[in-house]
């Protein structure tokens, strides 16, 4: 019989121990779904068979899968996603015949909290694209070729948009340390197309944080955004994203960047599930996306132990209790 605990706090510290056990157990499942994934020759034929033909002398299965391992063991958030959610969002890498690294910047893995088919909240993982990944996408269908940068202080940059346009940049090659996200200038993308004719498009810094404060991952959960971790290239990214729209662009090529779009402001989100021996993979629509931060903390982070439980509020339930250690939570009350 279990020992009664007393008090709140003692509930509270039991709960988070319970809680900190089953995020380890989580984990662990996660990255040996992809460890396992090497030797299960279903996963490995429909990564196979997904990647487009013309990419399968560069990519491969296991360098997917390795790429996958080595960026959910450097995420604790990534390692509480679902393991079908997982092997999905390599398999949908596959599909667009990109690699899942951040710094590559071909995609990103991210982690989102949704409610599945019967209510509950779960960690998935999604696949975001990177400034690269759109510019292969571009290219691979329309040939057109995509050149992004980010001009901070010190740099010599100068564009005119008139009669006469034109766009000089020179990048000061005795910089120490690479710029804050504070010293950048703009952002700007040069499309050359196949006939040798350019187009350029500038972004101002309020313009690029006007996109990054839309981003449902900045937003909830900042500090393992792509925001955060590849500012820059994300910066880049949106400028792309943004000069896109203004060029005769495959239908395909629009499809798949207004989707990424889409889950990145987190009107949608993916989930995968199991159809005989295929992952197929379905959206969550807007509504179903929860607070990434109502969630209890992953497995190896510390949780205050003289205190028991914070409250966030971000935790807070609807019948006003404590989504963490379920304590109800007194009104007006900050933990």
């Amino acid at each position: 019989m279990a020992k009664p605990t007393g008090t709140a706090m003692e509930r509270a510290k039991d709960m988070a121990a319970t809680s900190k056990a089953v995020a380890r157990q989580k984990a662990e499942t996660a990255i040996q779904a992809v460890s396992n994934a090497f030797d299960n020759k279903a996963v490995i034929q429909q990564i196979t068979r997904v990647t487009p033909e013309n990419l399968r002398g560069s990519i491969n299965s296991e360098m997917l899968l390795a790429s996958a391992l080595m960026e959910i063991k450097n995420s604790k958030w990534l390692q509480m996603c679902t393991p079908i959610s997982v092997l999905g969002s390599v398999i949908k890498c596959a599909g667009l015949g990109l690699v899942p690294n951040g710094v590559l910047g071909h995609a990103y893995l991210t982690p989102r909290q949704v409610k599945n088919a019967d209510g509950v909240r779960e960690w998935t993982c999604n696949m975001q694209l990177g400034y690269k990944g759109i510019a292969h996408l571009v290219y691979r269908s329309d040939k057109i070729i995509f050149s992004c940068r980010m001009p901070a202080e010190g740099d010599d940059f100068d564009y005119d948009e008139g009669l006469t346009p034109f766009l000089r940049y020179k990048k000061k090659l005795d910089r120490k340390v690479p710029p804050t996200w504070e010293e950048f200038l703009c952002g700007y993308s040069v499309a050359t197309f196949p006939d040798g004719r350019r187009d350029f498009r500038v972004l101002s810094m309020a313009d690029i944080e006007k996109a990054r404060g839309c981003s449902d991952s900045y937003k909830r959960n900042k500090a393992f955004s792509p925001w955060t971790l590849w500012p820059e290239g994300m910066g880049e990214k949106t400028c792309l994203v943004k000069h896109s729209k203004q060029l005769p662009l495959s239908a395909s090529t629009i499809a798949e960047i207004a989707k990424d779009e889409q889950r990145e402001i987190g009107h949608t989100a993916q989930t995968y599930k199991q159809q005989g021996d295929e992952i197929k993979e379905c959206e969550v629509v807007d509504g179903e996306v929860i607070d990434a931060t109502a969630t209890v903390e992953p497995a190896d982070e510390p949780t205050p132990a003289d205190s028991g439980c914070d409250h966030p509020m971000a935790a807070r339930e609807d019948d006003g209790s404590c989504g963490a250690c379920g304590e109800v939570i007194e009104p007006g009350s900050q933990g």
